[in-house]
């Protein structure tokens, strides 16, 4: 990535999740299964048959598995291998989002990241904007510039065929 380039054009946000950390070293294994943005996989044909049978309304045929392809959630690279720059950023939770811990519990199943929320769930847990703080015209100097908590680093992804 150029330093000075444009993120909001192709930043992707890969997840999203809630921990309570400790000082010292700490190692976190995330499946992209468990993100909020990727959608859990299209139902079979039976699955799908079954719960139309049943009266499944066109509201939830529409909505079914909304959320980012998890066969998507990585870049494809390159037989040369392709550069990508890969941001973490540590926020603290929110003071007006301590009352919504639950609903990190419960929206576990839903791609909210992605798709936000249907009617009648509760609200997106998390009261930054979605896509935070990619969700706006910014740079990588922007973002990591002189802060503890965000880092980046280039990594490098090789496909073979």
């Amino acid at each position: 990535i150029v330093a000075n380039a444009n993120l909001y054009d192709f930043a992707i946000e890969m997840d999203k999740f809630l921990i309570n950390l400790t000082p010292g070293t700490v190692n976190i294994e995330r499946n992209p299964s468990q993100s909020p943005i990727f959608s859990r996989g299209p139902p079979s044909l039976r699955n799908l048959q079954n719960r139309l049978m049943r009266g499944m309304s066109e509201r939830d045929f529409n909505w079914a598995n909304c959320g980012y392809p998890i066969s998507m959630a990585l870049p494809r690279g390159s037989n040369n291998g392709m550069s990508f720059q890969l941001v973490l950023i540590v926020t603290q939770l929110l003071p007006q989002d301590r009352t919504r811990l639950r609903e990190w519990e419960n929206n576990a199943e839903t791609a909210w990241g992605w798709c936000g929320l249907r009617d009648g769930q509760r609200g997106i847990p998390d009261g930054r904007p979605m896509g935070f703080p990619f969700d706006r015209p910014t740079n990588l100097e922007n973002i990591i510039g002189g802060r503890s908590n965000a880092a980046a680093t280039t990594v490098t992804i090789t496909h073979t065929a």
